[in-house]
């Protein structure tokens, strides 16, 4: 059984339930779940709603029943869910993805940061994103190195370093998205998309109390424009 607090996700394709099926599958669990989802974060947003969704499925099912599976064996069935599934079977703040994503390295960086995160209400197909790239992404594996180097020194290049390769299709498969990155750049955030979209997030380097004022001045005009806005730290 499987509710959803939001409706467009009350079906029989949630990828919670498809993850319940398949560890029923893969580990001959003979009886059923009732769950019940609470969406917090927005679709289609670039954040990873549905695959963390999807991995704490696979978690709970893991302690629910003692299972007392590692990540790496239930990485197994969260790579047959989605490229990026397999990050939130791992309690670490950075990682490194590597294969189509499913292959996940835990990084030793100690560097916490605050971010906003602003969600448009525009909701991306992924699909459209992706076919619209026209970057081989295999081979920013080089950038990804320097960017590495400057989180475990925590540099103040990180956020020169950074950077999105779906970005440039994401805006040109979405105008009206173009037209936000415009709105936040030219009040002064350095942003950039969520994965293939269509959320923004922003380092934030909160030095004084005017930074401060700033910071919540740019969130109330962004909430005025009906968007919603998240100001969220690493853990």
């Amino acid at each position: 059984e499987f509710s959803c607090s939001n409706k467009k996700l009350n079906n029989r394709n949630n990828l919670v339930l498809k993850a319940a099926r398949l560890m029923k599958e893969k580990y001959g669990i003979p009886f059923g779940f009732t769950i019940s989802l609470k969406k917090n974060i927005p679709i289609g947003a670039g954040l990873g709603g549905g695959s963390s969704n999807a991995a704490y499925t696979l978690l709970g099912i893991n302690k629910l029943l003692t299972m007392n599976l590692s990540p790496e064996e239930l990485s197994k069935v969260g790579s047959r869910l989605g490229s990026d599934v397999n990050f939130f079977l791992y309690d670490y703040p950075w990682g490194l993805l590597t294969g189509r994503g499913q292959i996940v390295k835990p990084l030793d960086v100690k560097a916490k940061f605050n971010y906003l995160v602003i969600y448009p209400k525009i909701e991306l197909s992924t699909a459209s994103v992706y076919k619209r790239a026209k970057a081989d992404l295999t081979k920013s594996f080089g950038n990804a190195n320097m960017l590495i180097g400057t989180l475990k020194e925590q540099d103040r290049l990180l956020v020169e370093l950074s950077f999105n390769c779906l970005e440039k299709a994401a805006l040109s498969v979405c105008k009206e998205l173009r037209k936000v990155k415009e709105f936040l750049v030219n009040r002064g955030l350095c942003c950039q998309l969520t994965g293939s979209g269509s959320a923004f997030f922003s380092f934030l380097k909160i030095q004084s109390q005017k930074d401060k004022i700033k910071t919540q001045s740019i969130i109330r005009e962004a909430r005025s424009q009906g968007w919603l806005v998240f100001e969220v730290k690493t853990y």
